[in-house]
């Protein structure tokens, strides 16, 4: 019978250069995390006590093995981000030492690990901040954050709309990733049949949140500085991933293009910089 010495064994085998990211290793990892999850040691390896939580958390937590279970998902829109990166870079529309990620709806935090593992064209990574306004979910993302040797993660036991901006240097690139809760976002207002889906549905809707951080940090969309990254499910519909578009002035550097292939569900990304309308033509 495994004990938490072993599991923590594990935690550092895959946490070295040996196993990351190494796509032969996923089933592997895969099989360790499943056993993970039906131990008594789930919790107690991050540092909190077996808490009581409900379904809804254990389901946003048990995506929390950010570095032992393959996300790929996450890491596709790792990729896609560090690419953009340095395309900026390359066809100098900026020059990019510095970035902070910001990820609103931080959850079990996966999302945030992997885009914070972006290389800049400075070889430096960005800072990275998550939210998160469930107190329990909160504790063990930030505990395993903690343990992580390389995390430069910060965790905010906050509501990301409602708190004071962070105090992010003007010459930073500004990467807000906008991956809100989905359970409303289906057409049920147009069509209770369809099975499509809707930017405008989710809670909240992207375009207020998109809205909210344009506010937060103006500096950087007059600089076109903040640049917005926006995953999304294939049966999306055009209509609310082009509004978000032209209602906001995004600059859209990828228009949704696919990121995983092979998949059930396909899943296509947005990354767009805010402009202001008297800028659109400079960009």
């Amino acid at each position: 019978m495994a004990d938490l010495d072993d599991f923590q064994q594990l935690r550092r085998l895959y946490l070295s250069d040996q196993y990351r990211y190494q796509e032969a290793r996923y089933k592997e990892r895969q099989d360790v995390t499943d056993v993970f999850w039906r131990s008594k040691f789930a919790f107690a390896m991050y540092g909190v006590g077996n808490m009581d939580f409900d379904d809804r958390e254990l389901k946003l937590l048990k995506g929390m093995l950010v570095e032992t279970k393959m996300d790929q998902y996450s890491k596709a829109v790792k990729d896609a981000v560090q690419e953009v990166v340095h395309l900026l870079q390359n066809e100098g529309v900026m020059d990019i030492k510095d970035a902070a990620v910001i990820d609103p709806f931080a959850g079990s935090g996966n999302l945030l690990f992997h885009v914070a593992q972006v290389k800049l064209p400075s070889d430096r990574h960005p800072r990275a901040d998550g939210y998160e306004i469930d107190r329990r979910v909160h504790a063990v993302t930030a505990n395993n954050y903690e343990l992580l040797v390389d995390s430069r993660i910060n965790m905010h036991l906050q509501n990301s709309l409602v708190a004071e901006p962070l105090a992010i240097p003007e010459d930073h690139l500004v990467i807000v990733l906008v991956d809100p809760p989905w359970r409303d976002a289906w057409c049920r207002d147009d069509d209770p049949t369809s099975s499509d889906m809707s930017l405008d549905h989710t809670d909240p809707p992207v375009i207020d949140i998109i809205s909210t951080f344009k506010t937060k940090y103006p500096r950087h969309v007059e600089s076109h500085r903040l640049m917005f990254v926006i995953p999304f499910p294939q049966k999306t519909t055009e209509e609310s991933v082009a509004r978000i578009v032209t209602e906001h002035h995004l600059h859209p550097l990828t228009f949704r293009e696919r990121i995983l292939r092979g998949c059930d569900f396909g899943q296509e990304i947005l990354i767009g910089l805010a402009t202001s309308p008297a800028h659109d033509s400079a960009v």
